[in-house]
């Protein structure tokens, strides 16, 4: 019941708010809450969004997009700190935080002070008026500047690839080691996950991915049974 009014406000809501877009806006948000792929997600995001705002002419559906797409360039510029850990990808994600700090997309203040990792031997300024006379450059990106970064974000976007999901009825299974099920620890290469039964029972296994995948179901002498 609760998923049937779940799934009837949601539609509307992606209707009412994205017109045309809707299904690819969910397209997005779908992968976000079921099977979020880390650092290749901001390449998929880039290419839902770019098919969506190709969709729509309405000024205030284009707007939701930009926003949107705020948002994917700083899930990118994350992922990119994530890996060089470096005081200049430190400084340009920081830089970007700041400049979208208006359409309050993110936590500003405790991604900046508290969240955002800081790379090896990085000292973070604490002199306030320092800090402000420096922050003070930073303006806040307007619609047709994020949609030239978003521009260049796509032109340089990896090619889409396909992404799996995999959730076991863990209730009937025993899961060992990582990672654990729901999200693919790698993109286009083969994911296992090892789970044992503790009592012969019937158990369900439900898999997907945007392209096909192919499963393979071992014992534990790795032998294929299914």
């Amino acid at each position: 019941m609760l998923t049937r009014i779940f799934e009837k406000l949601y539609q509307t809501y992606l209707t009412d708010c994205f017109g045309a877009a809707a299904s690819d806006i969910r397209r997005m948000y779908d992968r976000w809450s079921k099977n979020f792929v880390e650092a290749i997600e901001p390449s998929l995001a880039l290419y839902d969004l770019d098919r969506a705002s190709a969709k729509v002419s309405d000024p205030a559906i284009q707007g939701r997009i930009n926003e949107l797409k705020a948002y994917v360039q700083y899930l990118k510029l994350y992922e990119a700190h994530l890996e060089q850990n470096t005081a200049a990808s430190y400084e340009t994600l920081v830089n970007f935080t700041l400049s979208i700090h208006h359409l309050r997309l993110v936590h500003t203040h405790a991604l900046v002070n508290l969240y955002l990792p800081l790379p090896k031997g990085y000292q973070r300024e604490k002199d306030k008026n320092k800090l402000q006379k420096k922050y003070s450059t930073i303006k806040p990106l307007q619609p047709s500047e994020i949609n030239s970064e978003f521009a260049r974000s796509l032109r340089t976007a990896i090619p889409e690839v396909k992404s799996s999901i995999f959730t076991p009825e863990l209730t009937a299974l025993v899961h060992i080691g990582n990672p654990k099920p729901v999200v693919a620890q790698f993109i286009n290469s083969q994911n296992r996950y090892d789970f044992f039964c503790p009592e012969q029972k019937t158990f369900v296994v439900k898999a997907g991915s945007t392209k096909a995948t192919n499963i393979y179901v071992l014992n534990e002498r790795n032998d294929t049974v299914f």
